[in-house]
């Protein structure tokens, strides 16, 4: 295996046996030649590097394979087929407080969980109190572990993983745990632990945390590995599948697996040489400003086109907008179908697909009751632009009632580009957003 390699996984397979009734397992041993159960494939022919230093996100909806993948690679499950080499110390965030021993304190099952992490006696010594830090649990540290509450239960089995030093740590849903401080507070310790150059495999369902703190990115599906990109692709690619109906699912993985992957694409092209149509002295729309990343959910009774951003005084569209100002954000919807109980979005995101802003009209209690097949609605966003020197993209999108169900009847990912620019100035902002239009911080000397 390559020395730049942390985890090399070859045609890996998992089947599960599943037995309808209970006795029918232990009737199974004694008449191995009579198959009593059914086989459940639960990873199919997975095969994928995993770079040491990177952080690797997985998404998939549940079921998907996602949690046994990460078991394997960790050494809880064994493969039924193919090979997983794993080359660093591992720490794993998976069924956190496994091996908990409900009798013992706080304090004994902190000592036996870190021995059992790999650390030595010393190293334990040196890390015990930093440990009882991060978990914050006060004197309940020193009382059995059965007369924890959930929270305090997992802060502690959390603090004993992600202190243990790991080469690569494997972290499975385990940040929805504790209270926005205490998720923080981990959160900066992934970060101390990418930095310190551990590769990092991260599962979650929060689209926004895969997209900001990982590298690349894989998509799971029903066992399968669909793709592998950069995780803002991956994580659009994923709500298509997740929200498609049935009837579409199967030509939306085809598609996804067929997709020749550019994993140096850059998601917007912004070029300033090619023709610009002026609007106004400092505002215009730049012909080469094109979304490269633009990806359409299916169309389940209603269309979305004509999508631009307005000068707040002017119909004629524009992609380059000035700082502070106003602008309007407008796309037309035409109802293929009877919909219901219709809502309509818009969302602003960096190109790396961190979310920024967005409003819909379910957040404001707007929405249209009954809408007829064949009308056409302009839906209108005004918004000052608070956004720093920078590309942006925006998403639009449709959501009601055909029939029964609520979904997407339409839905535009990366459906406009623009970009932020200034006047003339020296000053400098950070992140995505000014919170002032002047500046706003002084420094005094005393």
């Amino acid at each position: 295996m390559s020395s730049e390699v942390a985890v090399r996984i070859e045609d890996l397979s998992k089947t599960f046996k599943v037995y309808s009734d209970p006795k029918d397992r232990l009737m199974q041993a004694f008449t191995p030649w009579k198959k009593r159960y059914s086989e459940v494939a639960a990873l199919k022919s997975i095969s994928l590097d995993i770079r040491k230093g990177e952080t690797f996100g997985i998404v998939g909806k549940n079921g998907s394979g996602k949690s046994t993948l990460l078991e394997i690679i960790a050494g809880v499950l064994s493969a039924s087929a193919g090979t997983v080499v794993v080359d660093g110390r591992v720490s794993a965030l998976l069924q956190l407080g496994a091996g908990f021993n409900p009798e013992y304190t706080g304090r004994q099952n902190v000592e036996l969980s870190a021995a059992i992490h790999g650390m030595s006696a010393r190293k334990i010594s040196e890390t015990l109190q930093q440990i009882l830090d991060f978990a914050d649990i006060g004197w309940f540290i020193d009382q059995p572990v059965k007369t924890y509450s959930s929270g305090m239960f997992v802060r502690l089995a959390f603090a004993v993983a992600i202190l243990s030093d790991p080469e690569i740590l494997i972290v499975d849903e385990a940040l929805a745990v504790g209270d926005e401080l205490f998720q923080r507070k981990c959160f900066a310790r992934i970060e101390q632990i990418k930095e310190s150059g551990a590769t990092i495999l991260f599962v979650s369902h929060g689209l926004g945390t895969i997209t900001e703190i990982c590298d690349r990115a894989a998509l799971i599906d029903e066992g399968e590995l669909l793709m592998v990109d950069v995780p803002k692709k991956v994580a659009d690619q994923y709500l298509k599948l997740l929200y498609a109906n049935p009837e579409q699912r199967s030509e939306i993985r085809h598609e996804i697996l067929m997709d020749e992957v550019d994993h140096d694409a850059l998601p917007v092209q912004d070029a300033n040489s090619v023709a610009v149509n002026k609007i106004h002295r400092d505002e215009y729309f730049d012909d080469g400003l094109t979304p490269e990343s633009t990806l359409e959910y299916p169309r389940q009774g209603a269309r979305i086109f004509d999508v631009r951003v307005t000068h707040r005084d002017c119909d004629e569209k524009i992609n380059v907008l000035i700082q502070g100002r106003t602008y309007k954000y407008r796309y037309k919807v035409e109802f293929l179908s009877l919909s219901r109980r219709v809502h309509f979005g818009m969302l602003i995101r960096s190109t790396s697909g961190v979310d920024l802003a967005g409003l819909g009209s379910h957040a404001t209690g707007e929405s249209e009751p009954e809408i007829e097949t064949g009308k056409i609605v302009e839906v209108e966003y005004e918004f000052v632009n608070v956004f720093t020197p920078g590309v942006y993209v925006v998403n639009a999108g449709c959501s009601g009632f055909v029939g029964e169900s609520e979904t997407f009847l339409h839905r535009i990912i990366d459906a406009y580009a623009f970009r932020v620019e200034m006047m003339k100035t020296k000053r400098r902002w950070a992140g995505h957003v000014s919170i002032a239009s002047e500046p706003a911080f002084k420094i005094k000397f005393r």
